[in-house]
Protein backbone atom coordinates (compact mmCIF):
# COMPACT_ATOMS: atom_id res chain seq x y z
CA UNK A 1 0.00 0.00 0.00
CA UNK A 2 1.27 3.47 -0.91
CA UNK A 3 0.04 6.78 0.44
CA UNK A 4 0.83 10.12 -1.14
CA UNK A 5 -0.18 13.32 0.58
CA UNK A 6 -0.07 16.70 -1.11
CA UNK A 7 -0.58 19.97 0.68
CA UNK A 8 -1.72 22.06 -2.29
CA UNK A 9 -1.97 25.23 -0.22
CA UNK A 10 1.71 24.99 0.67
CA UNK A 11 2.67 24.08 -2.90
CA UNK A 12 1.25 27.34 -4.24
CA UNK A 13 3.36 29.33 -1.77
CA UNK A 14 6.50 28.45 -3.73
CA UNK A 15 5.29 28.61 -7.33
CA UNK A 16 7.66 30.82 -9.33
CA UNK A 17 5.59 33.25 -11.42
CA UNK A 18 7.84 33.03 -14.50
CA UNK A 19 7.77 29.22 -14.47
CA UNK A 20 4.00 29.19 -13.93
CA UNK A 21 3.38 31.46 -16.91
CA UNK A 22 5.69 29.40 -19.12
CA UNK A 23 3.90 26.17 -18.16
CA UNK A 24 0.47 27.70 -18.76
CA UNK A 25 1.58 28.64 -22.27
CA UNK A 26 2.90 25.12 -22.92
CA UNK A 27 -0.34 23.45 -21.89
CA UNK A 28 -2.38 25.66 -24.21
CA UNK A 29 -3.92 28.33 -22.02
CA UNK A 30 -5.50 30.83 -24.41
CA UNK A 31 -4.07 34.32 -24.91
CA UNK A 32 -6.89 36.11 -23.08
CA UNK A 33 -6.67 33.91 -20.00
CA UNK A 34 -2.86 33.92 -20.06
CA UNK A 35 -2.82 37.74 -20.26
CA UNK A 36 -5.25 38.04 -17.36
CA UNK A 37 -3.15 35.80 -15.11
CA UNK A 38 0.06 37.52 -16.23
CA UNK A 39 -1.31 40.99 -15.43
CA UNK A 40 -2.38 39.76 -12.00
CA UNK A 41 1.12 38.47 -11.20
CA UNK A 42 3.33 41.00 -13.04
CA UNK A 43 5.05 43.55 -10.81
CA UNK A 44 3.35 42.15 -7.70
CA UNK A 45 4.27 43.76 -4.42
CA UNK A 46 3.52 42.92 -0.83
CA UNK A 47 4.03 44.32 2.66
CA UNK A 48 4.01 42.89 6.16
CA UNK A 49 1.67 44.20 8.83
CA UNK A 50 2.40 43.52 12.48
CA UNK A 51 -0.88 43.06 14.36
CA UNK A 52 0.42 43.97 17.79
CA UNK A 53 1.94 47.29 16.72
CA UNK A 54 -0.12 48.18 13.66
CA UNK A 55 3.11 48.88 11.75
CA UNK A 56 3.43 48.12 8.05
CA UNK A 57 6.72 47.33 6.31
CA UNK A 58 7.92 48.90 3.10
CA UNK A 59 6.60 47.22 -0.04
CA UNK A 60 8.76 44.56 -1.69
CA UNK A 61 8.55 42.68 -4.98
CA UNK A 62 7.01 39.21 -5.09
CA UNK A 63 8.31 36.63 -7.57
CA UNK A 64 6.63 33.51 -6.25
CA UNK A 65 3.54 32.37 -4.38
CA UNK A 66 -0.08 33.39 -4.52
CA UNK A 67 -1.86 36.32 -2.97
CA UNK A 68 -3.38 35.91 0.45
CA UNK A 69 -5.08 38.34 2.73
CA UNK A 70 -5.02 37.55 6.40
CA UNK A 71 -6.42 39.77 9.08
Amino acid sequence: MHLILLDAKTAFDVVDHTHLMRRLGHIGVTDNHWSLIDSFLRDSTSAVKWKWKGCVSAEFGVQQGVRKEEY
